[in-house]
């Protein structure tokens, strides 16, 4: 098998408030809109997210966010209205930051500390 896209999907309770979450969180809208009612950000090299409205399905999906730099990362999302507080694993080979979406589902932004 020959992987060529993956796409995590973020089943949510309010659509318009979580396209405008995710709006914040990328720093910008989303790239399509396939199929009512969703919406999809490409993240890059066949990777993308998308926001998908199912009440009753919403608020239980998990998210994995590497960066680059986990600091200058939350600086930025907390000028976006977006608030999250470092800390690192008791291994120390993480530094991660724990988010919610509007639904309660779980973004994590994640980097890897170096030796």
């Amino acid at each position: 098998m020959q992987i060529t896209h993956t796409l995590s999907v973020m089943k949510v309770r309010d659509h318009d408030a979580a396209v405008a979450w995710y709006t914040a969180l990328f720093g910008r809208g989303p790239d399509r809109r396939p199929m009512p009612p969703s919406a999809e950000w490409d993240l890059g090299s066949g990777r993308g997210v998308q926001v998908y409205l199912d009440p009753d399905h919403a608020g239980a999906h998990d998210m994995i966010i590497g960066v680059a730099d986990l600091d200058k990362a939350l600086a930025e999302l907390s000028g976006r209205g977006i608030d999250g507080e470092a800390y690192t694993v008791p291994s120390g080979q993480f530094r991660l930051a724990m988010l919610s979406d509007p639904s309660g589902n779980s973004v994590v932004l994640a980097h890897e500390e170096t030796a």
